[in-house]
């Protein structure tokens, strides 16, 4: 554009420089010379001046052309330049176009590496919770193993204080058999002159010397039996249980004879087997009442007729399976056992009838009382709840589960007396167990059963055989509290067989022994006690309820 001006700036100066030599030649007068002069001069320096911007234009035009080339090849340049922009542009456009894939498939991976770790994270938190939980279950076995050991530790301070008591005993014993031994050989030295003399003299007043020597056996007969019965669980394989049964038991054996001595009376000689006692000797039995008979026989009877119930809760459910046990009166605790202190002194109850747990409040039982009540559900140390024993409740939970089933059903829950437990458990016998004197393989769920669960953990309720009265687990599987306050043998206990209890007792007992306890705590009459707000995986419970 400054080129186009200065061009046409020249265009008309040459305009006017001609117009003014057109008028010089042209005129019809021609001036006078000064005034040719004047103009010649003015037309020279306008030439000069024309000349001169001319040159002046021209070298700025040259200037602007140059100037123009220059823009022009600046432009050119800048032309190549923006095609080669445009081409970066598009190979940028591709390359956004690459890196926007390559974003979305990043963020695509991202987002599966986030699930990932989300899911990782899932992962840990659970393993951590049930690192915590493995934990808390060592620190709880810990602690039942403190507390056994505790247990085994006092069981062993009253094993060590009942064997200085029968050491006693057997002193006494043993000065008592002495006497005895020399009150049988004067009394068959007497019977023996009568039957030479063949005297017809009235024999003295009392029972027979024949009758009386048999008494004085039994007697003894009876003591050597308790020895042998006692030694194996104070000393099973010691020293002092070997010396006991090779030196002491054998001294409390009959020593009669079995050939004929005189007068018909038979001599006994070490070692022989006694001969039961004359009918006179025996010992007297309980009186019996009618209906209402004591346990009857040595041998389980067969399974009665089992009535069962399950009441209706006011929730819809349904609560614990119980059966209904008929009343009548036994022998409680063990009246053979010298060294079983705390089932001692054995005595008759008689007792009303009553429904009992058909087995023990499992898991299943207690969720609904749970879940109503805001408690939280018991451990189950990881062996599984549904139709498990409940474990881990203290006696105050199980007395709360028995006052909201009676709240649910309208009729009296309650735990179990001890005279109504040991009752329940016997089922009619007089045995050690219900089923007979020695523990038996897989009869039940104990340390040393024989059974798939033994010292592992609980067994589902009713994994074994009932007992005559349709009882499932009163032996092994988990201890049961009942109601009944620590007492430490039976003096004084009740004979109607209600609870034995006190305004205030924090120690409560416990029955049936347990699936990491040995089979001896299994008897039908064993008795073990802890603090009530004791909790272990190896303690539950069953329930009574009264008839209408």
């Amino acid at each position: 554009s400054q080129l186009a001006a200065v061009n046409e700036e020249a265009a008309i100066l040459r305009s006017t420089a001609s117009e003014l030599h057109q008028q010089l030649d042209a005129g019809p007068e021609r001036p006078d010379e000064g005034e040719a002069a004047a103009l010649r001069e003015e037309l020279r320096l306008v030439r000069e001046q024309a000349m001169s911007e001319t040159a002046r234009l021209e070298s700025e035009s040259l200037e602007l052309q140059e100037a123009l080339s220059k823009a022009d090849r600046r432009a050119e340049s800048a032309r190549e330049e923006r095609a080669l922009l445009k081409e970066s542009l598009a190979a940028g456009r591709e390359r956004l176009a690459e890196l926007q894939a390559h974003f979305e498939s990043a963020k695509q991976l991202a987002e599966e590496q986030k699930r990932a770790l989300r899911s990782r994270g899932n992962r840990i938190a659970g393993l951590e919770q049930q690192v915590a939980q493995l934990q808390e279950a060592q620190q709880r076995a810990g602690r039942h193993r403190e507390t056994e050991a505790n247990e085994l530790r006092g069981a062993l301070d009253q094993a060590e204080t009942r064997a200085r008591n029968l050491e006693k005993s057997l002193e006494q014993a043993e000065r008592s058999h002495a006497a005895r031994e020399k009150e049988i050989t004067r009394l068959r030295i007497l019977l023996h002159n009568r039957e030479a003399l063949q005297t017809t003299e009235e024999a003295p007043p009392g029972p027979p010397l024949s009758s009386r020597l048999g008494r004085l056996s039994a007697a003894a007969s009876a003591l050597a039996l308790a020895v042998t019965a006692a030694t194996p669980f104070l000393w099973p394989d010691s020293p002092p249980g070997a010396w006991l049964r090779e030196n002491l038991v054998s001294r409390f054996q009959n020593t009669v004879d079995p050939s004929p001595g005189p007068a018909g009376v038979t001599e006994f000689a070490p070692g022989g087997t006694p001969p039961a006692a004359p009918n006179d000797a025996a010992a007297p039995a309980v009186a019996e009442t009618p209906g209402a008979p004591l346990n009857q026989s040595p041998e389980a009877p067969a399974t009665r007729q089992v009535q069962t119930l399950k009441e209706r809760l006011r929730n819809g459910l349904t609560g614990p399976e119980m059966v209904r046990v008929d009343g009548g009166a036994f022998l409680m605790g063990d009246p053979r056992s010298l060294l079983a202190l705390e089932e001692q002194p054995a005595h008759e109850v008689r007792l009303k009838g009553f429904y009992i747990g058909r087995h023990e409040v499992t898991f299943d039982d207690y969720r609904p009382f749970a879940a109503a009540t805001g408690r939280r559900l018991p451990d189950d140390d990881g062996w599984g709840r549904g139709s498990r024993p409940v474990i881990n409740v203290r006696w105050s939970d199980a007395a709360a589960y028995a006052e909201w089933l009676s709240r649910q059903t309208g009729q009296r829950y309650r735990l179990p007396s001890e005279a109504e437990w040991e009752y329940a458990a016997r089922a009619g016998t007089q045995t050690t167990y219900w089923w007979g004197y020695a523990p038996e393989r897989n009869r039940a769920n104990c340390f040393d059963c024989g059974s798939e669960w033994d010292g592992r953990s609980t067994a589902p309720a009713g994994s074994f055989e009932p007992n005559p009265f349709g009882l499932h687990d009163t032996a092994g599987n988990v201890m049961e509290w009942v109601a009944d306050c620590f007492h430490p043998d039976y003096e004084g206990a009740p004979a109607d067989g209600t609870p034995w209890v006190e305004a205030a007792c924090s120690q409560r007992m416990i029955r049936g022994g347990a699936f990491n306890k040995p089979a001896v705590t299994m008897k039908n009459s064993k008795r073990l006690w802890n603090e009530e707000k004791a909790r272990f995986s190896n303690l539950g419970f069953r329930l009574v309820r009264e008839l209408e």
